[in-house]
């Protein structure tokens, strides 16, 4: 198996021991925490009325933590040695990181009977977006504007069919591989 630095000793001959005894093996370990606060209020009308509305406000404060590391399980008398070459290699930054997303929108939406069978709905979301990566020191800023169009139709009983246009938007993310 040749180039593996705990068996064959490729590391710096001076600092390491070339025994084959330098690594016992390598250990990985992932940390990650969310912390979230999302509220909405909602205004919504009578559903027995032929004009049907809602209404309402979002908020969202998230933080996102995530940390995927390796390290060296080493001899006891290697350590000083063998660890502090090889640790360093270990550690990569971009695999820790702390991204923040907060979100308002304000949303609407109206439904119309336009005969027993016909109802047309129409809705609207106004978002804005602050999201921040730590590991890339950059963020976005987003005014996303989300609207919906419904025509639907029930010719009898449990049957309907409907047209929708509709457009969401999801915010991206740090691609960390």
């Amino acid at each position: 198996c040749p180039g593996f630095p705990g068996v064959f000793n490729l590391g710096d001959p001076s600092s390491t021991t070339g025994d084959g005894k330098n690594l016992i093996g390598l250990d990985g370990f992932i940390n990650s925490y969310s912390k979230r606060w999302v509220q909405e209020f909602r205004f919504v009308s009578p559903d027995d009325q032929r004009l049907r509305w809602i209404g309402g406000i979002f908020w969202k404060d998230s933080e996102d933590h995530g940390q995927s590391q390796q390290q060296g399980l080493y001899y006891a008398d290697r350590i000083s040695s063998y660890g502090a070459l090889l640790d360093t290699l270990l550690k990569v930054p971009a695999n820790t990181h702390t991204d923040t997303i907060e979100e308002f929108a304000v949303f609407g939406e109206i439904a119309y009977d336009l005969t027993e069978e016909l109802e047309l709905t129409v809705g609207l979301r106004l978002s804005d977006m602050q999201q921040e990566f730590s590991n890339t020191d950059t963020g976005t800023d987003d005014k996303p504007v989300s609207p919906k169009v419904v025509l639907s139709w029930r010719p009898y009983g449990e049957l309907m069919t409907y047209f929708r246009y509709s457009s969401g938007f999801r915010p991206g993310q740090v691609n960390n591989h």
